[in-house]
């Protein structure tokens, strides 16, 4: 049988993708196809190996490049696979089939198939062209499988916001008369740092309002009952009707009225996903992909044509404009201005929206540039703000550039130590109340309970 090597990039618990990636190691090894890992990132072999792969220490065969690969042996790759890598694979004649986990060249990495390859697009959001997908959902973890537990415990006593990967926009007006009344829970790609935290926030909302439709918080969020507006659309509706949790289309909507109907409809009485709705651990699609590589099933290789609709619905998503993960671990640049943007809820604010509308487009060109990243480089190589919080400067355009520093985050743990929401009144980081609540006390206990049981495993 010829050699199956997997693409793995760096482990990243806060990432479905990655997570699931590992999964389909963890299923080959049990299947005893013995997959090579061919990590992108030597130095966290060490790291990956201990945390990981304890249990299958024994098993795990890693290779560092493809030197030995042979014709005809397997590489699975995936949307974010290193164009030099795939290079080297088709030289060598190897059959290379995507796990496609995100449209193609979307989120930053340059990276197609082409004509020969295999590709298996992992739902409807991907490729809403194909007619079959390889969805997979990783294990439930202890903080969402708990809050699924306890989701009728709490009292719902704000509206959660996501910016994410999102472009900030002005919000709806039916949305901001919603907004005046409730308090407001802030999410973003940093705060809060774990999953734990995370989730109590959304014990605690009514509603999930997110700028990134491309994220699993959404449908974290709408498991636990919360209905789910997105701000941004990117996505077509057939990629939601196609998506293979079917439940989630009850719960997401772009459309105003339809969420606030939802919002009042469920608020007082959330209806939670079940794990079986989740499709949580369901080896369908990773069963499929083991019987291609055994010689069991069959796949039609990828062609001219469905290269140029990868293409066109990669072109498509783009020229919506609405993903920016350009500044401070994948979001826009506009993030900085969040507290004006959440005061403007209440207030108006005169050229809040040309200001942040023109911060993103810029934050966008200098990515594009590659300079953007050299920027934020700079200032924390040569801990800029520090230097120039000396000389008593303190301009909002330098102070951003600062946030990726050893305290993890420095600019959001600024704005939410201790902290998790605005009240209405004003929306004053003054009025942020503590997360740390009575209500609490089950859901901690089996939390730490299960941490004690906790051993290495990446699942």
């Amino acid at each position: 049988m010829p050699k199956v090597y997997v693409d793995m990039p760096s482990y990243n618990s806060k990432s479905n993708g990655v997570k699931c990636i590992y999964s389909l190691f963890k299923f080959l090894l049990e299947k005893n196809i013995d997959p090579i890992f061919l990590p992108r990132d030597i130095n966290n072999l060490g790291k990956i190996n201990y945390e990981v792969f304890a249990e299958f220490s024994n098993k795990t065969f890693i290779k560092l490049d493809l030197r030995n690969a042979q014709r005809k042996d397997f590489l699975i790759a995936n949307d974010t696979s290193p164009r030099y890598l795939l290079n080297i694979a088709r030289k060598k004649g190897m059959q290379i089939i995507f796990w496609q986990l995100a449209p193609f060249s979307f989120l930053g990495r340059n990276t197609f198939p082409k004509v020969g390859d295999y590709n298996l697009p992992f739902s409807s959001c991907c490729d809403p062209f194909a007619k079959e997908f390889y969805y997979f959902q990783s294990k439930i973890d202890i903080n969402w499988k708990t809050a699924m537990r306890f989701h009728n415990d709490f009292k719902k006593d704000s509206i959660a916001i996501y910016t994410g990967k999102g472009k900030l926009k002005e919000m709806p007006e039916k949305i901001k008369e919603l907004l005046k009344e409730e308090n407001i829970s802030l999410i973003t790609r940093n705060y809060p740092e774990d999953r734990y935290t995370l989730f109590k926030i959304l014990l605690k909302s009514k509603a999930l309002i997110t700028f990134d439709e491309l994220t699993q918080l959404n449908l974290e969020a709408a498991s636990l009952g919360l209905p789910v507006f997105i701000a941004n659309k990117l996505f077509t509706k057939i990629c939601i009707d196609k998506f293979p949790v079917a439940k989630l289309k009850e719960m997401i909507t772009s459309n105003v009225d339809d969420f606030i109907e939802k919002y009042e409809k469920i608020k007082n009485e959330p209806k939670i996903f079940s794990p079986y709705e989740l499709l949580e651990e369901d080896q369908t699609a990773f069963q499929k992909i083991y019987s291609f590589l055994i010689g069991e099933k069959e796949l039609a290789k990828i062609n001219n044509l469905d290269i140029k609709k990868f293409r066109k619905w990669t072109s498509f998503l783009k020229k919506r404009k609405v993903i920016y993960p350009h500044f401070n671990g994948g979001q826009s640049l506009g993030t900085i201005f969040i507290n004006n943007y959440c005061e403007s809820f209440t207030r108006k604010k005169q050229k809040l929206f040309f200001v942040i509308n023109f911060t993103q487009e810029i934050g966008r060109l200098l990515f594009k540039f590659k300079i953007l990243n050299l920027i934020e480089l700079i200032f924390i190589k040569f801990h800029l703000l520090d230097r120039l919080n000396f000389f008593k400067v303190n301009y909002r355009f330098i102070r951003l550039f600062y946030s990726r520093t050893k305290m993890n985050n420095r600019y959001e743990r600024l704005i939410f130590r201790n902290s998790r929401n605005w009240q209405r009144k004003g929306l004053k980081l003054t009025q942020c109340s503590d997360i740390k609540d009575y209500e609490f006390k089950k859901y901690d206990k089996v939390i730490r309970e299960n941490s004690k049981k906790r051993k290495y495993k990446f699942i």
